[in-house]
This record gives structure tokens, sequence and C-alpha cells, in this order.
């Protein structure tokens, strides 16, 4: 399907790995979700609901909070469902991009949804600079302390 396809991920996480690679003669990266992860996540969240049970039991609430720790367990298990489809995270990357389409200095990368699924997410290579290499920050001049920084300023300087 590609031209290219690193096999060294460029990032790697629990959930998965992103791997640099050529489209259509169009540089991309390719997220790539950890094989069996959902099966991993079904079996863990099930014995993590076992003990929301039992903590809503004998929770004494002694201290004046009222929690309520299956709704808290179910609240965290759709959020991790979530996180795992790549799908969505596309979907909510194309609305973040909607959202941001007349700041020129917030750049999304462009989804390619025909190579991408639940379990695959392929956009954009887009370079940039990981916020802890301070060193090459400062060179390229960013302002650190302030928090509205404007990336159009230094776009040119990213990709060369």
């Amino acid at each position: 399907m590609f031209d290219r396809f690193d096999r060294e991920p460029i990032a790697a996480a629990s959930l998965g790995q992103v791997h640099r690679a050529k489209l259509k003669g169009q540089e991309v990266v390719v997220k790539v979700q950890r094989p069996g992860l959902k099966d991993l996540l079904d079996i863990d969240l099930k014995n993590l609901r076992v003990i929301a049970e039992y903590l809503q039991k004998v929770d004494p609430k002694s201290d004046g909070a009222k929690r309520d720790w299956v709704v808290i367990y179910d609240e965290c298990a759709s959020v991790l469902y979530q996180e795992i489809d790549y799908a969505k995270e596309a979907v909510n990357a194309e609305k973040f991009a909607n959202n941001f389409k007349d700041m020129d200095y917030v750049k999304v990368p462009t989804i390619y949804w025909e190579y991408t699924t639940p379990q695959v997410l392929t956009m954009e290579y887009v370079p940039g600079i990981k916020i802890n290499r301070i060193q090459a920050l400062d060179q390229l001049g960013v302002d650190r302390k302030r928090s509205d920084y404007f990336y159009g300023r230094y776009k040119t300087k990213l990709s060369s």
C-alpha cells in the first residue's frame, strides 16, 4: 500500500506506535494500534469494574464526599474505549482543524481516510520539535514564556 514504510517507529506508547511512511509520493505518518489491545483492555476493565463495585459497597464516605465508584469507572472506561478508536481520533482532528481553520498558526495534519481504520490512523507528516528539546526551540527563537506563541512565524524554519 505504501511507497515506503519505516519499520522503526518515530514514537511509541502503550496504545500503539507511529511510523513514517510515503503514500503516493506524500510523506505521511501511520499510527498503528498494538495487536490485541482491545482484548487486553476488556480484561483489565472487567477487573476494574469488580473493584469499583466493591469500593461502592465498602466506602464509608465519612469524608463527606458523594463518590459513586461505579459511575467513575463507567466514565473512565468510556474515555479509554474512545482513546483506542483511531477513526474517532481522526474525526476529532478534522473537527479541531475546522474550529481553528482561520488561525494560520494552527496546523492540523490532513487525514487520509482511505488508509484509516479504528486500529490504523494515516495522516500527513508535519515536522516539529518536541517540547522537551529546549535548545532546538531556543535556536528557532521560540519564546517559551509566552503562551500565545504563533507557529506561523517559524513554519519555514521547521520545514527546513
